[in-house]
């Protein structure tokens, strides 16, 4: 039996993070999910505090970033694509 690592995904309600997220637990991995909105964890990672918090409280071995603003119409904002695909912690 292989060792089991705490993964947190990021971005885990997302098309690729919730598609990871399912091979994992399918594997048997202990898997922690953020999303920006709703779910086991969720944050704005925009906000320090809030990260340090939630590192704090998982204690992951393994971090997966899978966070993005993937609405092409809101992409067409710069700020709001670079806050979202850019400036993340």
């Amino acid at each position: 039996m292989g060792l089991k690592r705490k993964t947190l995904v990021l971005g885990a309600k997302g098309l690729l993070g919730s598609t990871v997220c399912n091979l994992m637990n399918e594997a048997g991995g202990e898997v922690f999910r953020h999303s920006r909105y709703g779910g086991q964890y969720s944050s704005d990672l925009n906000d320090l505090e809030a990260i340090v918090e939630l590192l704090l409280k998982v204690r992951p071995d393994v971090i997966y970033n899978f966070a993005a603003l993937a609405d092409v119409d809101k992409c067409e904002d710069p700020q709001l694509a670079y806050i979202g695909n850019v400036k993340v912690i």
